[in-house]
């Protein structure tokens, strides 16, 4: 495919965009808190995973999962960081989208859009 395009001057710099500042980070008691926070039996996301599945990981008979909680800020951060692998960045950074009717402020039938992702 490169053979198809010119190579650029070699007085041109080639533009690099630098690396982003890393985000802000999440604490283990921020995901705890978090996590308590769902109502319970509340829905899926797109994955399927439920917020009671996430806080019984992390919330078990003997108090909180410490190497759970851990492993799930480490996640939450690496994603927060804009790191997630290649492969999972469209399940987690996209939502199906759908339609439902609503009306326009003249009272004429249109369409609203809505998304949801995990």
């Amino acid at each position: 495919m490169r053979a198809k395009f010119v190579a650029p001057p070699p007085y041109q710099a080639s533009s690099v965009s630098p690396p982003a500042p890393p985000a802000n980070e999440v604490s283990p008691d921020q995901i705890l808190r978090a996590a308590k926070a769902f109502e319970r039996g509340a829905g899926a996301g797109p994955s399927g995973i439920r917020p009671d599945f996430v806080r019984q990981a992390l919330l078990g008979a003997e108090g909180v999962n410490e190497d759970g909680l851990i492993a799930l800020t480490s996640l939450v951060n690496l994603l927060a960081d804009g790191q997630a692998p290649k492969p999972l960045r469209p399940l987690i950074g996209g939502a199906r989208g759908t339609a439902t009717d609503k009306k326009t402020k003249t009272g004429e039938p249109d369409a609203r859009p809505v998304c949801a992702g995990e």
